[in-house]
């Protein structure tokens, strides 16, 4: 598909970068221990990861809602010149 070649590639890519960072987003919540996040100490350290984890978070779900979106929309335009191409041919 020529038109929507670069969409759909541009999908994949939104799609691998969600992946990865839902995975950096699991690696800093166990790591970051965001569960056992305790303020009694005042420790910035606590608050950082969980401040890391929701940014993280936050971006995965981000980009991998777009990807699908870019991938509904690639579909939706091949059936479209599909139906175009099959309309042209039928009234030729």
């Amino acid at each position: 598909m020529p038109y929507f070649g670069k969409s759909n590639k541009l999908a994949n890519i939104l799609i691998c970068c969600s992946v990865i960072l839902f995975v950096i987003a699991a690696v800093v919540f166990v790591r970051g221990s965001v569960l056992d996040q305790v303020f009694e100490f005042s420790n910035g350290n606590y608050i950082s990861s969980g401040i890391y984890f929701t940014i993280f978070m936050l971006l995965a779900l981000f980009t991998f809602i777009i990807g699908i979106a870019l991938k509904c929309v690639v579909k939706d335009a091949k059936y479209e010149f599909t139906n175009i191409k099959s309309e042209q041919r039928g009234e030729s």
